[in-house]
């Protein structure tokens, strides 16, 4: 039910693989169902919706292993000047 509760948005990539991205500020969503996006192309900006006391982004990367269930995929930020950023789990940043 919470996911009910905040702004988002979920893009299906050509791999089959999907990002979602939660807590998007009121009316900040820029794209619909159905768009096709690029990369650079802003989709949303970020905000406090949902169960949220602060502006704040949750962002993951997942595969569907039945219709149902998901496996979350290691995601790599690319930097200003070539640099790469991985997350690690855990850790709030």
């Amino acid at each position: 039910k919470w996911i009910n509760d905040c702004n988002y948005v979920v893009v299906k990539h050509e791999d089959g693989t999907f990002a979602e991205y939660l807590h998007l500020k009121k009316d900040g969503v820029l794209v619909h169902l159905g768009d096709r996006v690029t990369p650079d192309q802003p989709i949303a900006l970020s905000g406090n919706s949902g169960y949220s006391t602060e502006p704040h982004l949750h962002v993951s990367v997942f595969s569907v292993v039945d219709g149902y269930m998901r496996k979350s995929l290691p995601l790599t930020f690319a930097l200003r000047g070539g640099v790469t950023f991985q997350p690690q789990e855990g850790r709030v940043y």
